[in-house]
């Protein structure tokens, strides 16, 4: 639902059942549960349901190659910025690390699903340093066309073991 101060996020896929992101003018995000009362939680079960302590907000949008996620995080960008909020993009693949490695092994065959993932893992924690932490702890918005868990769908259903997938990811 957008809105002329404030931009407000609703999802529909949480534990919980619906909930709502609401980014209003000043800055500063809160949440709640069927846009109505607060969200509460229970105690994090796993690492990725910490909320991290850094002041900007994680805005991650996974999807196929083609589902329109770098359009909806582009038009996305452009409405927040209009409206001064600071944000920072970043996208899948991108660190210079790896990407030859990555291409040249597709290419040619080169890669077994454990080593496919580990270079991405690397790539990952690239950019999760030098791309996603530094803004989120500036108090930006990070808009981030994937997030780990593309590479948990993807190496799991290429036959790595998941506990494995997830330790790799762990510092997500």
């Amino acid at each position: 639902m957008r809105e002329k101060d404030r931009l407000v996020i609703e999802t529909a896929g949480s534990p919980g059942g619906p909930a709502t992101l609401e980014l209003p003018a000043n800055g500063h995000a809160t949440s709640s549960s069927n846009g109505a009362n607060p969200v509460t939680r229970t105690a994090p079960k796993t690492l990725l349901e910490t909320p991290h302590p850094y002041k900007g907000r994680l805005i991650c949008v996974e999807g196929i190659d083609g589902s329109g996620k770098s359009t909806q995080l582009l038009l996305l960008e452009r409405w927040l910025r209009a409206r001064g909020y600071p944000v920072h993009f970043t996208e899948w693949n991108s660190s210079r690390l790896v990407r030859r490695s990555m291409q040249r092994g597709k290419k040619k065959n080169l890669l077994t699903p454990t080593t496919f993932s580990l270079l991405h893992a690397v790539d990952f924690a690239d950019r999760l340093t030098y791309q996603i932490l530094p803004p989120l702890k500036a108090g930006m918005i990070v808009l981030a066309d994937r997030y780990v868990y593309t590479a948990f769908a993807r190496d799991v259903a290429r036959g790595v073991h998941p506990d494995w997938v997830r330790a790799v990811y762990s510092p997500a």
